[in-house]
């Protein structure tokens, strides 16, 4: 990889954003509120959750998780980050009529985990600039690039659909111009020259049609 990529790889941030999705046997929430919020004394702890009643017509919520804590969580079993969010959710919705039970079925990503990720999104960190980001998305010979981290939306789910299409784009075009390359060295190969003093024609097949160009030989 030349020197100014893997520069550029550096300069530009990658984090953590991990995602918990709990399922409940029962809506103990308001379903139609946005979110959860909840302010934890360690910072970061499990502090949002989102209601996805309204889409999905069933009690289940997602937790987003980012930033240190998002490491720090990571390093917790399963039965230590459910028991710790029930424990919170007891603590925002739980009271003497009503205590907020187990999930049912649950889902946690574990993004820096994972070795062929180490991470979930890009951000512009201190000192990085959309010039990095612009170096990031240049091919390598053959080799291209597309994602979040290479297009003008840095972090988004839309950028890395964005940027594939821009890829795509790009190496049609150079099919097709190879094609072209390639069509006009076939047809070179076919060439021949019929002379008359001062004056040759070329003759070549396009398409199984002869094609005389007049051609006027120098001084």
């Amino acid at each position: 990889m030349p020197k100014h990529k893997r520069e550029a790889i550096h300069k530009v941030g990658f984090g953590v954003m991990n995602k918990i999705v709990l399922q409940f046997p029962t809506l103990f929430w308001n379903p139609t509120v946005e979110g959860i919020g909840f302010v934890s004394d360690v910072h970061g702890e499990f502090n949002f959750f989102i209601n996805l009643y309204p889409f999905l017509n069933q009690p289940i919520l997602m937790c987003f998780v980012a930033a240190d804590f998002a490491h720090e969580m990571e390093k917790m079993s399963d039965e230590e980050i459910i028991g710790r969010i029930v424990e919170i959710l007891n603590k925002t919705h739980g009271n003497a009529n009503q205590v907020v039970p187990e999930p049912v079925k649950y889902k946690i990503t574990r993004w820096y985990s994972d070795p062929y990720s180490r991470g979930s999104y890009s951000f512009m960190k201190v000192g990085s600039t959309m010039n990095d980001v612009n170096t990031l998305a240049e091919p390598v010979g053959r080799l291209h690039f597309a994602g979040e981290a290479t297009f003008v939306y840095p972090g988004y789910t839309h950028g890395g659909y964005m940027s594939g299409k821009r890829e795509a784009k790009r190496i049609i075009a150079l099919i097709k111009e190879q094609q072209q390359q390639e069509a006009l060295a076939r047809s070179l190969l076919n060439l021949s020259v019929v002379s008359e003093g001062e004056h040759c024609a070329v003759t070549y097949n396009s398409n199984d049609a002869d094609v005389a160009v007049p051609v006027v030989a120098g001084l």
